[in-house]
């Protein structure tokens, strides 16, 4: 697995923008503009066509894929009236997750995980912003991250009822599938631990385990590193007042949903510090074995 380091720059300190990422492609619009009767759908790589076909009347999710174009971000950031140090938050790939609230404006910040051709654990940089009647998400590259949602909206799901619902239920809707995410993978580590553990039992001395149980460990404190910061943000979040009345029960489900997260979180440290607690012991107990093996061998035969 290869790593690739940049030295983290003060964009304080710069007048211009620099994206931070990995990913250089094209940026890509996707629009989806709906309310309980009309749905409108429209793609392009033009940021004034799809910025002139907003419509102010309806509920908006503005899909933003591919941050690398910082001309074309700006022209979305100024339509959108979004203050200078949200948007370096939104191209700045290293921040840590947070959720911010001011005035009628939400940003979000987090990262979504997925496995690489190598399985290895990798994560994608996600921002979204809320305002009156619009949320738009940034993401990295052009992978379809919420198809589900947006499946949702075109055959207007009867049980999630998305069309009758504004913009604050599509953001929790949003941040509920990152959510989700975070219990995928959390799940993918914990079956891996269980496997290792069971091999452990099985074969205490193989040579490989220790680098095994390393890039579980690895994977683990990055996953944990990116999720932890927002520990708190989403209750604050369900009671702001740009949260509806009517749809801050859902906001709740989506915190206990975090929560949950964290809470299994603290589990799998505790079983990855007990597997390597183990590993260690194992292996000092059978380098005692074979070193009193060799004593007495050297005992008998040296005279």
């Amino acid at each position: 697995m290869k790593h690739s380091y940049t030295r983290q720059r003060n964009n304080l300190l710069y007048e211009q923008l620099v994206y931070t990422g990995d990913y250089h492609q094209p940026t890509h619009f996707a629009l989806t503009c709906y309310d309980n009767a009309t749905l409108f759908q429209h793609n392009t790589a033009n940021p004034s066509e799809i910025l002139d076909l907003i419509r102010p009347d309806t509920t908006t999710w503005l899909s933003v894929s591919g941050l690398s174009d910082i001309a074309t971000l700006e022209t979305v950031f100024e339509y959108l009236e979004i203050e200078r140090l949200w948007m370096q938050d939104i191209v700045n790939t290293r921040h840590i997750a947070k959720i911010d609230v001011e005035n009628d404006n939400v940003l979000v910040v987090m990262d979504f995980f997925f496995r690489g051709k190598d399985n290895f654990l990798q994560k994608e940089h996600i921002a979204i912003v809320m305002k009156k009647g619009i949320v738009v998400t940034f993401q990295e590259s052009g992978t379809p991250r919420f198809s589900s949602i947006s499946k949702a909206i075109e055959t207007e799901d009867r049980d999630l009822k998305l069309r009758q619902k504004g913009a604050d239920f599509l953001l929790n809707i949003i941040l509920s599938s990152v959510v989700d995410n975070y219990l995928a993978e959390l799940d993918t580590q914990r079956i891996s631990l269980m496997d290792a553990e069971e091999q452990m039992l099985e074969n205490q001395f193989d040579k490989n385990r220790g680098k095994e149980l390393q890039i579980l460990r690895r994977e683990f404190l990055l996953f944990r590193k990116n999720v932890l910061p927002l520990r708190g943000e989403l209750s604050h979040l369900s009671h702001s007042d740009l949260i509806g009345e009517e749809n801050r029960i859902y906001f709740v489900d989506t915190h206990d949903h975090m929560e949950q997260v964290f809470q299994l979180i603290d589990s799998e440290q505790a079983e990855i510090t007990s597997l390597f607690d183990y590993y260690t012991t194992a292996n000092d107990q059978h380098l005692n074995s074979i070193v009193g093996r060799l004593t007495i061998v050297s005992a008998i035969f040296i005279p």
